[in-house]
């Protein structure tokens, strides 16, 4: 289910911004709630009072008070992964965008197709992450492990070690191309190197020349082989796609 925050000072465009959300939302049968504000200041008060309600949040970036990049960075703060969707009329702003790492950065010149089509695929996530899990044997217990928990994989001999956000780090009798191929979820987990696979979900930077690494949203850093950088920066592109 989308639960749905928006924030826009023009009264007359957020009106008609919600009510298309709503038919588009319902001709999928998507099941929802959105609440929009003009005040950005209001906005960010019911955050802080329902961040637990919402897993969307769509912003203007020229708000007054209080201005949309200012809000991305208080959301994130507040919420653990949050998906915002940055709206604009000026489209040379694409750049911040793209350093404030929000899920989409939308021109609100023709707006329409993309924003239906970022909420679409925030739903068919949303799903995934309800519905994939990783089963393991870890010292004798069966472990259910969400995907959306694992943050790497790493070769330790003949073990694999998973490093989960709820878990120490587990050691499972199998490869590294044995526990690929049982996750089967390409778009997700990546082999940055032949000694580890990470959750793409959970990059927070990627520096793609000179001595190329990427940063996990734990703090962790990890070099990547060259031959590896191209896909995995269109893979990061693709979670982070800025749209105008």
């Amino acid at each position: 289910m989308l639960n749905i925050t928006f924030c826009d000072d023009d009264k007359a465009l957020s009106d008609t911004i919600q009510s298309k959300i709503h038919l588009a939302l319902n001709a999928k049968g998507i099941p929802h709630t959105i609440i929009s504000f003009q005040d950005p200041v209001a906005f960010w008060s019911d955050i802080k009072n329902n961040a637990m309600h919402y897993n969307v949040f769509i912003v203007d970036l020229e708000l007054p008070g209080l201005t949309g990049q200012e809000l991305v960075m208080r959301i994130k703060e507040k919420v653990l992964k949050p998906y915002i969707i940055l709206l604009t009329c000026h489209t040379e702003y694409v750049y911040d965008g793209y350093e404030l790492e929000v899920f989409r950065f939308i021109s609100k010149e023709n707006y329409e197709q993309r924003l239906f089509s970022a909420l679409y695929e925030i739903e068919d996530r949303l799903n995934k992450q309800q519905e994939q899990n990783y089963i393991c044997k870890y010292q004798g217990v069966n472990f259910r492990i969400a995907y959306k928990d694992i943050l790497y994989i790493t070769k330790d001999g003949k073990y694999s070690v998973l490093h989960t956000q709820t878990h120490s780090p587990m050691f499972l009798r199998i490869s590294l191309d044995g526990i690929w191929k049982e996750l089967n979820s390409p778009e997700q987990f990546f082999f940055i190197n032949r000694g580890c696979i990470i959750n793409v979900d959970h990059i927070m930077s990627l520096k793609n020349k000179g001595s190329c690494h990427v940063q996990l949203d734990n703090g962790e850093i990890f070099s990547i082989t060259h031959s590896k950088v191209g896909a995995l920066a269109e893979a990061v592109n693709h979670k982070w796609g800025i749209e105008l």
